[in-house]
This record gives C-alpha cells, structure tokens and sequence, in this order.
C-alpha cells in the first residue's frame, strides 16, 4: 500500500509540473487596432504613471505586439517615450476637434480609446480581450467596453455567443460611454462633434447614437482590462497617488489639488456644467442629434 501511494504522489506531482508550463499564458497578436490615448498639456504629469502601468500590466506592447500603433493627443509638449507618436494640436479649440484631428491620423478600423488618467493597475487579459474583439469585429458593432461592468450599462440582452457580454439598449444612457472602449473609428467619428467636451459627448454623443445602425456592446463581468482613474475634474485622485508611489513611478501632481471627501469648488463646478446642458439642450435641442 505504501509503493502504490509513493506512486500515486510521485504521478500527481509529475502531473501538476507539466501542467504548470501551460499555465502562463501566451502573448497574443492583435492587428487592425490602434492606441490612442487623449490628453492635453496641462496633464502631461499623468502620461509618466500612464505609460508605466500600460507596459507593466500589457508587456506584450513591446514585444508580440509593438506593431500596434500608440497615439498620444496633446498641445505643444510631447512624450520622450519612443513608443508613442504624438498627435500634437495646437491651438486647441475642444476635446471634440482634437478627436477628430487624432482619428484622421489613424490608419487602422478600429481604436482603442483611453484617457490620460485611465492607469491599468492589474495584468490585461489578453485571451478573453482577443476573444471579445474577434467577436466585436464579428458583429460589427460600433462600440465595446473591455474594463466596465457598471449597471449603468447592463441595460440590454446578453449576447447569444460571448459570455458576459450584453447588448446595450437603444436609447440607454452613456451608450457612447468614454470609459475604456474599442471603437468603429468611423462610428466614433460619426458620433463625434467639433466644440464638445467629453462630458457633454457622454450625453449629447450617447443621444446622436441613438440613431445608429450598429450595436453597442458592454461587459456584466469578466472584463479583460482593469484600471483606476487617476484624476476627476480637474483633482488627482488619492487612489493613484499611492498607486504611483508603491511602484516607484515618478509623478508630480503638484500642480493638483487632491480629490476630498467633500470639496465645495469641485461639487460646484460639476452642477454648473450640467446647469449649462440643460440650458443648451433647452435653448437648441436639435444639435444633440446633429450629424457633421
């Protein structure tokens, strides 16, 4: 009896040896696909901690897949990184033109969008985000998000081939959510509108594609990116603060107030901006559904 258990253990540990090369998971290859990364001057502090936490959480953008085109978005500065090609505008009229006027550069279909204070604090999922990209492309939808699974945006059916994956409903709000997205570069561009902010793009973008043709896609779990947001309105989240001092990164966000439990400039400042939507939607509600 004590043999045949040495063998068992000896066959299990053998088992769990081979097993474990297959664990770690492969580099995948993406094509058709661009980075591009919107940002201005006044935020370069954010593009160090940006570009530090992309690379340490999705090495292959330097390897497999160096390939996949970088585009940073911003005024006058630019990046020493030699990853990144610079979509440098100046002088700048809106976060919409600059959306534009970055998009034209792109050569490939589809963009993965991200903001300059969206770091990736875990390791991508690059099978599951591969998986949710080849069946985006399948369905040639206008949008999927590949880090949210907020309520928000569980508002549809769950799609019949890809797990977690729901179609968002036609008139949902923040349909054409800025959260971490792969987009239809033309479907962004036809949403897209000179003189707008990203904030008011949530709202009067999300409105425009109400009228869309294509799907919209959002995940309820298993989301293959994850991310914090460094920053909110003008504020340095604490959050990112400590994130970029346990890895070492360098960043200054002097220049930053750091986001409270409570501030009355930034609470003010938040319902300003919505009072003026309203306004502007009261005064000329036609141009939320305008096509340029």
């Amino acid at each position: 009896m004590c043999v045949k258990k040495k063998i068992i253990t000896l066959g299990t540990a053998l088992l769990l040896l081979v097993t474990s090369f297959n664990i770690v998971a492969q580099p995948v290859e993406f094509s058709d696909l661009t980075i591009v990364v919107s940002s201005c001057d006044k935020y370069s502090a954010f593009w160090g901690p940006f570009f530090a936490s992309l690379y340490k959480n999705w090495p292959s953008l330097l390897t497999v897949n160096k390939n996949v085109p970088i585009l940073l978005v911003a005024n006058k500065k630019s990046s020493s990184d030699p990853r990144v090609t610079m979509v440098n505008i100046f002088p700048e009229t809106s976060w919409g033109s600059n959306m534009i006027a970055a998009l034209s550069k792109v050569k490939t279909k589809y963009v993965l969008i991200a903001l300059d204070d969206y770091w990736i604090n875990q390791q991508v999922d690059e099978a599951r985000l591969q998986e949710l990209f080849l069946g985006m492309q399948k369905e040639q939808a206008a949008m999927l998000h590949v880090s949210n699974n907020d309520p928000r945006y569980q508002t549809g059916d769950q799609h019949p081939t890809l797990a977690n994956v729901m179609f968002t409903k036609k008139y949902a709000l923040y349909k054409a959510s800025l959260q971490l997205a792969i987009w239809d570069k033309e479907a962004l561009l036809t949403l897209l509108k000179p003189g707008e902010d990203p904030w008011t793009f949530e709202i009067a973008g999300s409105a425009r594609s109400h009228g869309y043709p294509a799907s919209f896609l959002s995940l309820s779990a298993n989301e293959p990116i994850k991310y914090i947001n460094a920053a909110h309105q003008g504020h340095v989240n604490p959050v990112a603060v400590a994130y970029a001092k346990q890895f070492n990164m360098p960043f200054d966000h002097s220049g930053f107030p750091v986001l409270g439990r409570f501030n009355y400039k930034l609470t003010y400042n938040l319902w300003k901006k919505r009072a003026q939507r309203v306004i502007a939607f009261i005064k000329t509600p036609g141009l939320v559904y305008q096509f340029d």
